[in-house]
């Protein structure tokens, strides 16, 4: 479009008409800040809002809430794992695409620690009794997302999921701490199943 053209909407069905006006340059800036000012306000609306709504009703769904937390986290962590295998809510990985690390991010404050989890609560157990939840990766005191200089309680282990016994629910999960922990838990590796 050129300079001086406008676009003008007439009311009716889809009549669009370019008219011809002039307009000084700062006016024409001014327009187009109101209209990027525009687009992120109805961006933030429309994708944002019912996002965090999907969050809660996904999670809910499949009973991340309330096996697991209670709510709805604030944000959505970014997880994945090599050869582009992304990790989102409610999408089904292959086991042997979780071999090895993933690559983890989230929204971060500075000065601020984290723990990150990655638990699994559908593991079988005897017959008759409810599944019992299984830690694949602990690590605590990580500075922003970077994971590896944070102190790791439980070595990364992927899920093993036999064919034979159906889709697991694995979760990973980021707290905010509101300081540094001294962690007394046992510490595992990751070769400790």
């Amino acid at each position: 479009m050129q300079p001086w053209a406008s676009k003008r909407y007439d009311r009716g069905i889809n009549n669009f008409k370019m008219t011809r006006r002039k307009q000084k340059p700062a006016n024409r800036c001014v327009e187009q800040f109101s209209l990027v000012i525009s687009l992120l306000v109805v961006c933030v609306f429309k994708t944002v809002l019912p996002k965090a709504l999907d969050v809660d009703r996904i999670l809910r769904r499949y009973k991340i809430i309330p096996d697991i937390i209670d709510e709805a986290p604030k944000f959505v962590m970014d997880v994945a794992y090599r050869n582009n295998v992304i990790v989102e809510m409610g999408n089904k990985l292959d086991p042997i695409d979780m071999k090895l690390v993933p690559k983890v991010k989230w929204p971060t404050k500075n000065g601020i620690f984290y723990t990150l989890l990655m638990v699994d609560p559908d593991i079988p157990v005897a017959v008759g009794k409810k599944p019992a939840q299984r830690q694949h990766w602990i690590v605590g005191n990580i500075p922003g997302w970077n994971f590896r200089r944070g102190e790791t309680i439980t070595g990364y282990m992927g899920p093993m999921s036999p064919k034979y016994e159906g889709l697991r629910r694995t979760t990973f999960l980021v707290y905010s701490q509101k300081k540094r922990i001294n962690f007394t838990e046992p510490r595992y590796s990751s070769k400790d199943r």
